[in-house]
């Protein structure tokens, strides 16, 4: 079951709180996995994750997609709100640890200049929309060629 909340921004797969909830609904659900495997496994460029609190199962759903080094997102923008995550049992902290095991830099947007710093946990009371940027090697070989060109 979904939980809409009055505001449906705040609407996700369990009732985080931050809302009143107005109804369940049922909705079909599938894994990033799945997803993946059912467009016969592109290269992702960009990932946009905002699923209000359930940014683990997201992690989890898409382990092989993460760890295919050549397939896998270049860039993963996530929000993490640990409010949100309380209700699914899961930290900020554990996404952004799991994400950099994989090999994933995690980085914000400074306020004032727009340039993308790089984060830590202890950014997560300040930034919740953070944008892992992938370290693996084939990547960084692919940009070094597109800077000769």
């Amino acid at each position: 079951e979904f939980s809409v909340a009055s505001d449906t921004a705040y609407s996700s797969i369990h009732d985080t709180g931050r809302m009143p909830e107005a109804r369940r609904i049922e909705v079909p659900v599938t894994t990033l996995d799945a997803y993946w495997e059912s467009l016969g496994r592109p290269n992702i460029a960009f990932l946009k994750v905002d699923v209000e609190g359930a940014e683990w199962h997201v992690i989890t759903g898409g382990a092989a997609l993460l760890q295919d080094r050549t397939a896998r997102p270049r860039y993963i923008m996530i929000e993490l709100f640990e409010m949100n995550m309380i209700p699914f049992g899961k930290s900020a902290i554990e996404v952004l640890d799991r994400l950099e095991q994989l090999g994933y830099e995690a980085h914000y947007l400074a306020r004032e200049s727009g340039e993308l710093l790089r984060a830590s946990g202890e950014d997560l009371s300040d930034h919740y929309n953070l944008v892992f940027v992938d370290t693996a090697a084939e990547h960084l070989r692919v940009l070094q060629k597109e800077k000769e060109v």
